[in-house]
């Protein structure tokens, strides 16, 4: 391949590197290199560079940034999986911590805790009733009867006081007792069965005393259920302790 001066256009030869007549110097030869690619030669320097070894380094630096890349963002997301399945397992954690201990029962019966409150349920009644034949008693110390309007709150409050006993006998009734309890059951709504019969017939004297009927009647019906009651819960003792 001829090549010619840059500077006077005089013909050189392909390896000269000044001008044999103005004696400019030619610089850089580009010659062919063994893959394919232009080598440089800058003759001031007497070095050589090759742009196609320069190709496969971006080439190879590009790849390397894409692979690089993919890395990062594969990593990521397993990082935020993995903080993500932490915080679950710590909120689980701190659900089970929280978590009310479980009542006790027995063998899918009510539980130990709600037989003991319709015990304490029975034995509050049981006082309330003895309140009303006392407000009774002390009643007839001073009235030959209940027909007055002064006898209303003694009416009233017997009349709310056998509701109560009798809410809590339908609701013990239909108390799932275990096997086990089922004993203790019975008894107690044995009890409560005494102390409706002890306010109703309280309820039913004054109410027919009210009505210019005999209060007698009524209040001998209550104290054959309170003789009653003291035997009763006697069983239920032997039974049951809280």
């Amino acid at each position: 391949m001829s090549k010619f001066c840059k500077q006077c256009g005089t013909q050189l030869k392909d390896e000269a590197q000044f001008c044999p007549k103005c004696g400019c110097e030619q610089g850089a030869v580009k010659t062919q290199n063994y893959m394919g690619g232009n080598t440089n030669f800058n003759s001031s320097t007497g070095k050589s560079y090759s742009s196609g070894n320069e190709t496969i380094v971006i080439v190879a630096v590009a790849i390397l940034t894409i692979l690089l890349g993919v890395f990062f963002i594969v990593f990521k997301g397993d990082i935020n999986e993995v903080k993500s399945a932490l915080h679950m397992e710590t909120k689980n954690e701190t659900v089970v911590e929280e978590a009310a201990p479980a009542p006790v029962t027995d063998q899918g019966g009510v539980t130990k805790e709600k037989i003991a409150e319709f015990v304490n349920r029975k034995d509050s009644l049981d006082v309330e009733i003895g309140a009303v034949a006392a407000e009774i008693n002390s009643y007839l110390g001073t009235h030959r009867d209940f027909r007055g309007k002064d006898a209303d709150s003694i009416i009233n409050k017997a009349k709310e006081t056998l509701t109560k006993v009798e809410n809590t006998k339908n609701e013990v009734q239909h108390a799932k007792f275990s096997q086990e309890d089922e004993a203790v059951k019975q008894a107690l709504l044995n009890v409560i069965d005494c102390e409706v019969g002890r306010i109703r017939g309280l309820y039913k004297g004054v109410l027919d005393s009210r009505n210019n009927g005999d209060y007698q009647i009524g209040f001998k019906e209550g104290t054959a259920a309170a003789y009653k009651y003291d035997d009763e819960n006697a069983k239920l003792k032997a039974l049951y302790t809280k």
